[in-house]
């Protein structure tokens, strides 16, 4: 369901234009949460802003928690708890927020059962083929937590 063109993107601006910005999640009680960005396309869904891609053959085992994408975001989510001063505080947990682009229909739907394990605790937004999206800087330590958990598995595309 992927193909071998990638394109790079960035998350910024407002939604009216073909630019698309995201910052945490504010709750109607003031909870602030991180977003994990996975980015679905044509070739690929990629852990942003790392730039991990997860390619077809990671999606073809069961679709537990022990999949590639799942093990991926715990890590993740291990790894904010653990450098963040609200860390063990469930209100600031960081949640999967899955940008679809219309090629990467097939990939969303691959991802959303990749991470049935979190339930409705994510959150999704159908982007433009064609915007741009301004992630936040990498972050370095936690591409390499993300990459490592991807490899646990034994397969990483990065």
């Amino acid at each position: 369901f992927f193909s071998s063109r990638r394109r790079h993107t960035r998350l910024q601006g407002d939604w009216s234009s073909d630019v698309c910005s995201s910052d945490l999640y504010v709750g109607s009680a003031g909870t602030h949460r991180r977003p994990l960005y996975i980015e679905c396309c044509i070739d690929g869904v990629f852990l942003q802003p790392e730039g991990i891609r997860l390619g077809p053959s990671d999606f073809e085992g069961p679709p537990g928690p022990g999949n590639p994408l799942a093990s991926a975001l715990r890590a993740a989510r291990e790894h904010i708890a653990s450098t963040t001063a609200a860390g063990g505080d469930p209100a600031a947990q960081p949640y999967p927020l899955l940008l679809v682009r219309p090629s990467g229909v097939m990939a969303y739907y691959a991802a959303r059962e990749a991470i049935q394990s979190w339930g409705s605790d994510f959150g999704y937004q159908l982007i433009d083929e064609d915007w741009d999206l301004a992630f936040p800087p990498r972050d370095p330590a936690l591409a390499e937590v993300e990459r490592r958990a991807v490899e646990g598995i034994g397969r990483a595309h990065v």
